[in-house]
């Protein structure tokens, strides 16, 4: 690109001129483990008008090697898109959503269900306002709206997206409606209507509004998730109901000790505990990322600080590696103050793997990472240089024990 070279040696020159302070600042919130060289590349910059913008909760890799999301805005028609990336950055926008007609603003990851299909949300529009769950082919982008939501019945907004079970049906919660208007937890298949598992209540140390999605747990029989309302602090809560309906429980409140205000979804990992970020709260105020056992108990594997390379605000569902490494994204912090890359191993030891700027690389990254072909995928919010834009699609070489040596072998 004309300029790249020009640009990263005055950026150069502006750091070597804050040098001291950056030091200074570090050695006061305590570095991680140093960077690996690992070669972070530029697949894609989205263009807003064409390919949407808005980016959602990350990539889902599909069963034809390609990946696929959303963008919640902008789009040929004005209700965001969905797309397709391939890992040599070949873009493809699927589908761009007619807001009069479909509805708009789509979150959460895409599934690649077991039919073949895509299946994601839409937050705006459908036939009562509050939303839809859409069927979409990889191959063409056909999409259909199969089913939209009613506020007091089922909810309305759907934010996280949705998950599918092993019985086949598809699980989420919407961020509203429901009969207290603080949300639900839903399940449906297709043909049916949507079957609300929980109301949310916001009282009495119930959740509620529920801005991410629901994970099953290892035995297909219930589904874990958080709130971003509600508990003891009105910070949120950790949640689990039977996917029959039945066993609600409210297994933690946020708070400053684990952390406030979830930011991402629940994972479940090989070692049967799930894990998750807040982007608030905890020893350095920053957000966590936590470790909660199928019981309920909760403890915190790493604090965020201000002025740290390792980045603040951890956001987005955090990706399983081998040999339990977690990879993960904050969306502010790091060298750059504009967020990073992260690993963190299943003995709490943090590693930046980079460190946005606000450049053509993109920054604010606030998505999952798909993990695929050696690689880390993920996406940008935003691209600052040559002039700011819509987000970037990006990848970088995977950090795990068979390449330890580029991380001082700490992992």
């Amino acid at each position: 690109m004309f300029g790249r070279d020009l640009f990263r040696r005055a950026v150069a020159a502006c750091i070597d001129v804050g040098r001291p302070l950056l030091v200074v600042a570090l050695l006061q919130a305590g570095a991680a483990q140093a960077a690996p060289k690992e070669p972070f590349e530029l697949l894609h910059q989205f263009d807003a008008p064409t390919d949407g913008r808005g980016a959602a909760e990350g990539l889902v890799l599909g069963p034809d090697g390609r990946f696929y999301a959303v963008n919640a805005l902008e789009g040929a028609l004005g209700g965001g898109t969905a797309y397709a990336v391939d890992k040599h950055g070949v873009f493809t926008v699927l589908h761009a959503f007619n807001p009069w007609i479909e509805g708009s603003e789509a979150h959460g990851r895409l599934v690649s269900a077991s039919d073949g299909s895509l299946y994601g949300v839409l937050s705006g529009g459908g036939a009562h306002g509050c939303g839809s769950i859409f069927r979409m082919s990889p191959s063409d982008g056909a999409t259909e709206i199969l089913h939209s939501f009613v506020r007091g019945a089922e909810g309305c907004k759907p934010l996280g997206g949705i998950v599918q079970g092993p019985d086949g049906v598809f699980y989420g919660t919407t961020s509203e409606g429901g009969a207290y208007q603080w949300g639900t937890v839903f399940r449906w298949a297709p043909g049916q209507r949507a079957r609300v598992l929980h109301h949310f209540t916001h009282s009495d140390g119930d959740g509620g509004y529920p801005l991410r999605g629901v994970t099953m747990s290892a035995d297909g029989l219930a589904v874990y998730g958080v709130t971003y309302r509600g508990g003891a602090q009105d910070s949120g809560v950790i949640f689990k109901v039977g996917t029959d309906g039945t066993d609600y429980s409210v297994l933690r409140s946020f708070d400053d000790k684990i952390g406030l205000s979830a930011s991402g979804e629940l994972v479940l990992a090989k070692d049967g505990n799930f894990y998750g970020p807040t982007a608030r709260g905890g020893a350095g105020h920053y957000g966590t990322i936590y470790r909660l056992t199928p019981a309920g108990d909760v403890s915190v594997m790493h604090s965020f600080v201000s002025f740290s390379d390792v980045g603040q605000n951890p956001a987005g569902r955090l990706t399983l590696g081998e040999h339990g490494m977690l990879y993960g994204t904050t969306t502010y912090g790091g060298a750059n103050a504009q967020g990073t890359i992260f690993a963190l191993s299943r003995d709490g030891v943090m590693t930046v793997m980079h460190s946005f700027a606000a450049d053509e690389f993109g920054f604010n990254a606030g998505g999952n990472l798909a993990r695929a072909h050696g690689y880390l995928y993920g996406v940008t919010g935003n691209r600052g240089w040559p002039l700011p834009t819509a987000g970037t699609v990006f990848r970088i070489r995977k950090l795990e024990p068979g390449n330890e040596a580029t991380s001082g072998g700490a992992l």
